[in-house]
Order: structure tokens, then C-alpha cells, then sequence
């Protein structure tokens, strides 16, 4: 247990990170509002946009923050959380089916660990499918927080493209089963092949 937090503590840190040079908005959509009386939250903060056939969102939040930059990095790491748990429960799902449905021979543990390993793996790899739509923060009030420009409330709207997401997993799942034929695990090379054909 503690090694798996462990690697989704890295997965949220690295995702963070790549966030935080991509733009925002185009001027006149509202991304990068400030506030410091009641807040009218945008519609996205509210209510997370439905996913589309093109792409799905997720809202990533930080109640405080030194600043915007590490307000913005924590938020969507939040994000990112959110967007792999939805790739596991996907997988989860396409696993469970593949020894159901697949006749192939492997235990759940065997599957288990194929599984995390696949899902880190993409993780990784789906920077190129990302983009941070929108943003929305307020200053802390009081003299002392102002001063050192401390944020108080921010939300960040990622979207995930669904094209480059599919591709990427493609991508990483051959290579994936390309290492384990090589390997000599013929069965986990077969799984695999099994989730490319039904993903």
C-alpha cells in the first residue's frame, strides 16, 4: 500500500509539472479570473462539463496556496488524480472481460500487476493528450496574505483529448506486449493483445 501511494504521489508530481508552462485560455473566455468578493464561479467549477465523443474534463482544486504557480501545480495535479482513476476503472473493467471472455490462462495477480504497470505507463505517456482549458482563483484576504500574493481558492479545467489518449494507449500496450513476448510470458503478451482489440 505504501509503495502504491507512493507511485501516484510521482504520477501527480510529474503531471503537475508538465502542466504548468501550457497556456491558457484565449483572452475573453475567462480563464484567470480574480476575485476577492463573493464569488461567481464560472459554470465548469459548479458543474463538470459532460464528456464529449472528442474528450473528457475533469476539474482539479486547491483550497491554499502559497501562490498562483503552486496553486495551479497542485490543482491539476488534482486533476490528473481524477483522470487516472478513470483510465484504471477502464482497464479494470477491460481485464476483468479479457478473463471472462478471452481464454487466456493467468492468475489475478498476474493480471493485477500487468494492469498497474499498464496504467503507470500510460499515465506517463499522455502529456500530449492534455491541455489546461481554463483557471479560476482567488487571492486570500488580509494584509499579510496579500501582500505575499497567497491564493485562497483555484480551480484548473483539464481536458483530455480522446483521439490521442486512444493512440497513446495503443501505442504503449503493443510496446508493453512486445516486452513481454520477449520475455517468454507468452499468456500476458496475449492479454494484452486481447485489450488492443476491445479497448
Amino acid at each position: 500500500m505504501h509503495r502504491l501511494n507512493l507511485r501516484r504521489a510521482a504520477i501527480v508530481c510529474f503531471f503537475a509539472l508538465a502542466l504548468l508552462p501550457v497556456g491558457c485560455a484565449a483572452p475573453g473566455t475567462g480563464a484567470e479570473i480574480e476575485t476577492t468578493t463573493e464569488p461567481a464561479y464560472p459554470d465548469w467549477v459548479r458543474i463538470v462539463p459532460e464528456a464529449t465523443d472528442d474528450a473528457s474534463y475533469y476539474v482539479g482544486t486547491v483550497a491554499l496556496a502559497r501562490d498562483l504557480e503552486e496553486g495551479i501545480e497542485v490543482a491539476a495535479g488534482d486533476a490528473f488524480v481524477q483522470m487516472t482513476e478513470a483510465q484504471r476503472r477502464h482497464f479494470i473493467d477491460l481485464f476483468d472481460r479479457a478473463a471472462a471472455d478471452g481464454g487466456i490462462e493467468t492468475t489475478s495477480q498476474e493480471r493485477l500487476q500487468l494492469r498497474t504497470n499498464i496504467t503507470d505507463e500510460i499515465a506517463r505517456d499522455l502529456k500530449p493528450a492534455v491541455r489546461r482549458e481554463d483557471t479560476y482563483y482567488r487571492y486570500c484576504e488580509g494584509e499579510r496574505r496579500k501582500q505575499r500574493g497567497a491564493v485562497c481558492e483555484l480551480f484548473v479545467l483539464v481536458r483530455l483529448d480522446h483521439a490521442a489518449r486512444d493512440r497513446i494507449s495503443a501505442e504503449s500496450l503493443a510496446a508493453i506486449g512486445r516486452r513481454k513476448q520477449q520475455e517468454g510470458e507468452t499468456n500476458m503478451a496475449l492479454l494484452i493483445e486481447w485489450v488492443l482489440r476491445n479497448q
